[in-house]
């Protein structure tokens, strides 16, 4: 996702989206179990779990849109191991280098 070939449009987006999941999670229900209810701590804790997910899961859609289109991206994520190519059964083929 945060590759040099990949599309510098989304990288803000992500990185953006990335750390409000993680302030979602950890520091700010600290702070509003402290300082309020418990509720709300547990609320801003779920909520930062699910901003985490689907974070993960758009940069995941991203990487495969970009696989498509772009070679040399194709080429990075699957030499970096961001991807690995697998057959209809899923067991992953040994040289990924053949295409």
């Amino acid at each position: 996702m945060l590759s040099p070939l990949a599309d510098k449009h989304n990288k803000p987006a992500h990185i953006f989206w990335t750390w409000f999941g993680i302030i979602l999670t950890i520091p700010l229900p600290i702070v509003l179990f402290i300082f309020s209810d418990w509720p709300y701590a547990l609320g801003s804790f779920v909520l930062g779990l699910m901003v985490s997910s689907a974070s993960r899961k758009s940069a995941g859609e991203f990487v495969l849109q970009n696989m498509v289109g772009e070679k040399d991206f194709y080429l990075y994520v699957l030499l970096h191991g961001g991807a690995v190519l697998a057959d209809k059964g899923g067991k992953p083929l040994k040289d990924r280098t053949k295409f």
